[in-house]
């Protein structure tokens, strides 16, 4: 599954597109592709909503690709939850 979103970065709308490369019951994972690299993003998201805990936040940490900072990783984690769980 991919699917394109976009952030906004220091007053900078900047557009990725997102492939879904892993999933199962306790991990997700997701490789973000821009301009300029790709970076691999892991969620435990599945994990609580296996447990039926909808609204608790899973933990997002970047496993590959060039460092990011946790500011740039919370906005790319929380669009892609958006689009994720709106299907």
């Amino acid at each position: 599954m991919t699917f394109p979103i976009t952030i906004e970065y220091h007053k900078k709308k900047i557009r990725l597109s997102v492939e879904q490369l892993y999933i199962d019951e306790r991990f997700e994972r997701y490789k973000i592709t821009a301009r300029n690299g790709d970076i691999v993003l892991e969620s435990n998201r599945p994990l609580f909503r296996g447990k039926g805990l909808k609204h608790r936040p899973g933990t997002w940490t970047q496993i590959d690709g060039k460092p990011l900072s946790t500011h740039a990783i919370e906005l790319i984690a929380e669009e892609i939850q958006k689009h994720v769980e709106k299907k």
